[in-house]
């Protein structure tokens, strides 16, 4: 059994060099982090971690990763897309988050069609579809605590903040590998 799931990996360089006047004074993803570092606690994603899922797997059995890969030949690929990476927000609420995250704004619906095209793909193989509805965001962080209002005003500071625009990303299939120290993931 391997652990998998599909998903896009996000290069830490999209948070560098942004230029949007509201904030002169960000520079990278440190500066996210040392904003949040006195008003929560958790756990950062890993830079070569930084990725958004399309859909999560779970344990399948190695027999069927190649015909899954077959299945999905059209779909692991680059893609033309028009997304932009906007504003960071939380699940599953502000006033108790759990999760911190950068907005994915798919303009054109192209995320979701994909995702839907995933979904169909993946009942095939008996996996069942998300019942959640599809909201594509980049994990920055596993939240364990945090300091109200203080949180929420830095949250408020972020939450227009334009990183990047991404016009082609590549979707894979994608081995999860948990240890102590965080997880390690392998393009399959």
């Amino acid at each position: 059994m391997k652990r998998i799931f599909i998903g896009t990996f996000i290069d830490e360089s999209i948070f560098k060099n942004n230029s949007d006047a509201n904030n002169p004074d960000f520079k990278s993803y440190d500066s996210i982090i040392d904003d949040f570092k006195n008003v929560c606690c958790g756990k950062w994603v890993e830079r070569e971690n930084l990725h958004f899922t399309y859909k999560f797997l779970g344990n399948t059995e190695e027999r069927l990763i190649p015909n899954i890969k077959l299945a999905m030949s059209e779909i692991l690929c680059e893609h033309n897309f028009n997304v932009e990476l906007t504003g960071l927000g939380v699940f599953p609420k502000p006033a108790k988050p759990n999760v911190l995250f950068a907005k994915l704004i798919d303009k054109d619906k192209k995320l979701k069609n994909l995702h839907n095209e995933i979904e169909n793909t993946m009942k095939k193989f008996g996996f069942e579809a998300e019942e959640r509805r599809f909201t594509p965001h980049l994990t920055l962080m596993r939240i364990k605590s945090s300091l109200q209002p203080d949180f929420q005003d830095i949250l408020n500071k972020y939450k227009k903040m334009h990183f990047a625009s991404l016009d082609l990303l590549k979707v894979y299939l994608i081995e999860s590998k948990l240890y102590k120290t965080g997880p390690v993931y392998t393009i399959l």
